[in-house]
C-alpha cells in the first residue's frame, strides 16, 4: 500500500511540472510573441517584415518605422567600395566615428555587419547598425533608440533583397 501511495505522488507530482511547463511556455510564447506586417519597396528592391505598432513611411529612397518608442531608418547609398568593412572604414575616417562591435552575420544570404556607431566628437547618439552590401551598395537598418534594439534585430533579420 505504501509503494502504491508514493508512486501515485511521483506520478501526481510528474503531471503537476508537465501542466506547469505547457502554461508557461504557452505564457512566455505569448509574452514574446509580436505580430508583424510585410512591406516591400520598390525603389530599394528589398523586403522587410516589421511589428504592426509601427508606423511605416517611405519617402525619397528611406523607409522610417515609427512608434511610441522611437523609430528605425532604412536606407541605401552606392559605393565605390567593395565589402562592408571598406566601407565602414571610410565612413570612420571621414565621419570622424568610432565604429565598435562589429560583428558578421548572414542574414537571408546576405553578407552583413551589425556594428555600434559612436560619436566621440559630437553629442549624437550612439546608433545601432546592420550593413548589407548588395551590388555596389550599401543597404543599412538602423536606430538610435535603445529601447528598440529587440525590434531593430527582428526588422534587420528579415531583410530580403528582392530585385
Amino acid at each position: 500500500m505504501k509503494i502504491k501511495k508514493q508512486k501515485n505522488k511521483k506520478i501526481l507530482l510528474i503531471l503537476v511540472l508537465l501542466v506547469g511547463l505547457v502554461i508557461g511556455a504557452a505564457f512566455l510564447v505569448n509574452a514574446f510573441y509580436q505580430p508583424t506586417k510585410t512591406y516591400h519597396s520598390k525603389f530599394l528592391k528589398i523586403t522587410i517584415d516589421y511589428p504592426t505598432d509601427f508606423e511605416l513611411e517611405e519617402r525619397f529612397g528611406t523607409i522610417t518605422l515609427k512608434n511610441t518608442k522611437g523609430e528605425i531608418a532604412i536606407g541605401a547609398n552606392g559605393t565605390n567600395y567593395e565589402t562592408v568593412d571598406e566601407y565602414l572604414d571610410y565612413l570612420s575616417k571621414v565621419n570622424k566615428v568610432s565604429i565598435i562591435n562589429r560583428q558578421h552575420i548572414l542574414i537571408n544570404e546576405l553578407d552583413s555587419v551589425k556594428a555600434t556607431i559612436k560619436h566621440p566628437k559630437s553629442n549624437n547618439p550612439d546608433r545601432e547598425v546592420y550593413y548589407f552590401y548588395i551590388n555596389n551598395g550599401i543597404h543599412d537598418v538602423s536606430t538610435k533608440d535603445r529601447s528598440l534594439y529587440p525590434e531593430l534585430d527582428r526588422v534587420a533579420k528579415s531583410f530580403r533583397y528582392e530585385p
